[in-house]
Formats: structure tokens, C-alpha cells, sequence
């Protein structure tokens, strides 16, 4: 399915919603935050039936997706209604695994409200709740019909949530080319909120999509520092002070830019730049209460595994490479050579 988008500005593509069974996901946040701009903007949804479901991380869960479908179910949803999704990653991600099921798939479209979903969670159609204490184990493909972003939402963003999304733009200047990585390394934190740079990045993901839609080979370089950071993310989530997405992808990609250097021979200088990159777009530092140990067992699990650790790593800016066999103990290594930097 092509996958329309829409930007600020061109609301009236959406009117005919009016008329139809629509049903508006949210969290506990977006509802208090994000409806009334999004009401603002689109004042034909306002008969639209609300679900309310908790916010974060922790509604990628079964137990939401139950009150999901309960939902649906009690305010007569049938086959024809249509799920709009308004939250960040997490919501777009377990919102859109319930209406690729439900029914056997109802029409969704979604309306992220954080930079990391406007670049990553709303592309692609990959859908996913967490399971057993594992990132994202259970899921499948459906794409959205249709994508509306809009950067007012920014306004209603603490700045550790609005800086969570620059990671993955970050990574898709690596995977692009040496020109786009030279080109974001000169920017500031503001820069990467602005529509051209979202739709660049958009685009970057787009092409490898495109390219390889059931992540079957080149896609998996959407994955580059996922594998440590997913681990970092989900060991956080068992301390008082969970890590942000974008906060573990970053420190993942550190790590794993670390690692291409050695398995990869990619040159000292790009880790270097990155690096300092890191340090000035996000000066400050959690507490990492985690140890070698418990990242290696969450990173056992990571799909892109077979008979050994696998990871998407770089060669240079532009060159990716998938399925790289990672011995543990270089893991280990990696990770207390990073860990405090």
C-alpha cells in the first residue's frame, strides 16, 4: 500500500473523514496535550470516538492491546471504521498492530506527534507490542493508508522527548552518504525540527523501504545501533530512570560505530565525529545502572540473530553492512570502552 502524506497546511485532504466511523487513539498525553491542536487544525474530527490508553513505552503491551480491542468493540467498530492514531512512537507502533488485526484490518492512519515518529515510528509499516520483557517480539506489516505531520505538536514536547527523535535523523545521514553526514554534523538541535530537514530524512528511510519492504536484506540498515541500543532502552525500563528511545539509539550507535571500526574497517574519524556529535546534541548523561552482562542477554533475542550475535553496522557513511557476525566478548569490550563517554 502507498501511504499517503500529508503536511501542515493541507488539512482539507482529510475532510472526508467527517462522515465516517472514526475512532481517535491517544495516550493519556496526547489527550491532554495534542487534541486541541489537532482539533484546531482539523475541526471536522470532532464527533470522532476517543480510546485513551496509557502513555510510553508501556503501552506497547498485551494487556493494551485488550483494551484496544475491547474498545472498539463496545462502541460498535466494524470492519469500515478507521483507527487514527495521534501519539509518539509507541502509540503508532501498538496502535497500528491492533488494526492490522482487528477485523482482519481496519483502515489506519496516523498523526505523530513527536519528531522520532514523524522520521521513523509513521514510516514503513511495521507494527510491534513488547513481549516478555522484549523490544517489539510480536508484530507484523501494515502500513498506514495515510500520514498527517504536523510541527505545532513540537510545542507541546518536554525537550528530552523533541531531542529523542534527532537520533534516527542522525542515523540517516550515516546510512545516506558522506555529503548528508558532513551536512548535519554543522547542525544544532533546532535544526533537525524543521520540515525540510524532516522530509529529507523521511526520505532517506523511504528509499530503503522501498527498496526491501518485508526487511528481508538492505533494509535491515534501519537497524544500525538498534541492536545495543533496543537492549539499553529495555534493561532502562527496569531502573527508576527509563532512557528515552533516541537517548539508547544514540549511545547504540556509539557503540556499534565502535564496532564497525573494528569489524568493518570503518575509519577512526567517523567514530570521532560522531562522538562529539553525541556529546553536544546531548550534553547531558543518564545514569547507565546496567552492566555488559544484562545488554548481552537482551541482545540473545534481537530477530536479526541466527547462529550468533548479527548486527547492521557501516563501512563508511553510505555503506552499510547487515548481518555482521559480533563475537560477545568484542560486544563487552564495546560497550565498557562507551559506556561513560
Amino acid at each position: 500500500m502507498n501511504t499517503e502524506c500529508i503536511y501542515s497546511g493541507e488539512e482539507s485532504r482529510w475532510l472526508a473523514l467527517e462522515n465516517q466511523p472514526v475512532f481517535i487513539l491517544c495516550d493519556a498525553r496526547t489527550n491532554g496535550f495534542c487534541i486541541a491542536t489537532l482539533m484546531q487544525h482539523m475541526p471536522f474530527l470532532s464527533k470522532a470516538k476517543r480510546i485513551v490508553v496509557p502513555a510510553g513505552e508501556s503501552a506497547k503491551q498485551w494487556d493494551v492491546c485488550l483494551l484496544i480491542w475491547e474498545a472498539l468493540i463496545q462502541e460498535g467498530a466494524q470492519s469500515n471504521a478507521v483507527m487514527l492514531v495521534l501519539g509518539g512512537g509507541a502509540l503508532c507502533d501498538v496502535g497500528a498492530f491492533c488494526a492490522s488485526v482487528y477485523k482482519r484490518g481496519i483502515r489506519l492512519r496516523l498523526i505523530p506527534t513527536t519528531l522520532l515518529a514523524m522520521v521513523d515510528a509513521s514510516l514503513g509499516g511495521k507494527t510491534a507490542i513488547n513481549f516478555q520483557g522484549i523490544k517489539n517480539n510480536i508484530g507484523s506489516f501494515y502500513s498506514a493508508e495515510a500520514v498527517y505531520y504536523q510541527p505545532h505538536f513540537f510545542q507541546t514536547l518536554p525537550i528530552r522527548e523533541l531531542h529523542s527523535g534527532i537520533a534516527e535523523m542522525v542515523k540517516h545521514g550515516l546510512l545516506d552518504s558522506a555529503e548528508t553526514w558532513q551536512k548535519i554534523q554543522s547542525y544544532v538541535a533546532a535544526d533537525f525540527y524543521t520540515l525540510p530537514a524532516i522530509k529529507a530524512s523521511q526520505a532517506i528511510k523511504n528509499r530503503f523501504v522501498s527498496a526491501d519492504p518485508t526487511d528481508q536484506g538492505i533494509r535491515q540498515a534501519l537497524n544500525f545501533g538498534h541492536s545495543i541500543g533496543h537492549a539499553i532502552e529495555a534493561c532502562s525500563l527496569e531502573t527508576d530512570t527509563p532512557w528515552l528511545h533516541g537517548e539508547a539509539i544514540m549511545l547504540g550507535m556509539q557503540i556499534e560505530l565502535w564496532l564497525s571500526v573494528k569489524k568493518c574497517s570503518l575509519p577512526i574519524t567517523v567514530y570521532n565525529e560522531f562522538v562529539q556529535m553525541h556529546q553536544r546534541i546531548f550534553p547531558y548523561r543518564l545514569p547507565f545502572l546496567f552492566n555488559e552482562k544484562q545488554l548481552l542477554a537482551v541482545l540473545m533475542h534481537d530477530k536479526k540473530n541466527r547462529d550468533s550475535i548479527r548486527m547492521s553496522l557501516i563501512s563508511s557513511p553510505g555503506v552499510p553492512q547487515i548481518q555482521v557476525s559480533v563475537e560477545e566478548s568484542l560486544i563487552t569490550e564495546a560497550i565498557h570502552e562507551n559506556r561513560y563517554q
